[in-house]
C-alpha cells in the first residue's frame, strides 16, 4: 500500500522540512489534501458504484475535461488511492481495497480523538 509521504506532503504543502509531525499526521494530512477536491472526490465514489471503469467511460460519465480527467487520475493513482490495470487496448481503474481501508482507518480514528461535547470556550 502506497500512503503519501512526508516528502511528498513537504513537497505539497510547502511544509517546512524543520517541523516535526507524526506517521499519522502525515498519512491524515496526505489524505486530506489528496479528496479535498470534488472531481477526485466524485472520481473515487463513480469507482466505488462501477467497481472498475476505463478513462473513456469515466470522461463520458462525469463529464471532465480530458486533461482535468488525467490529472485527477494521476493524483489517485500517485497517492495509491486508485490502480489501474491494462484490459486490452485501454486502461481500466479502480479503488485499490487496501489502501482504501487504510485511509478510512485512519480517518476514523481521527473523529474519534474529537471531543464530543466541547461546544463552550470556558
Amino acid at each position: 500500500m502506497k500512503l503519501v509521504s512526508a516528502y511528498f506532503l513537504r513537497q505539497n504543502l510547502h511544509m517546512d522540512s524543520t517541523h516535526s509531525f507524526t506517521k499519522y499526521q502525515n498519512d491524515l494530512a496526505g489524505i486530506a489534501r489528496v479528496i479535498a477536491h470534488p472531481a477526485r472526490i466524485a472520481i473515487l465514489q463513480y469507482l466505488s458504484a462501477v467497481h472498475d471503469a476505463s478513462f473513456d467511460y469515466i470522461l463520458d460519465d462525469l463529464e471532465l475535461e480530458p486533461e482535468a480527467l488525467g490529472v485527477h487520475l494521476k493524483e489517485l493513482e500517485n497517492s495509491g488511492f486508485i490502480r489501474k490495470i491494462k484490459q486490452d487496448e485501454d486502461f481500466h481503474y479502480f479503488i485499490d481495497t487496501l489502501s482504501w481501508n487504510k485511509c478510512k482507518e485512519i480517518l476514523m480514528g481521527f473523529f474519534k480523538e474529537v471531543p464530543k461535547n466541547n461546544n463552550r470556550c470556558d
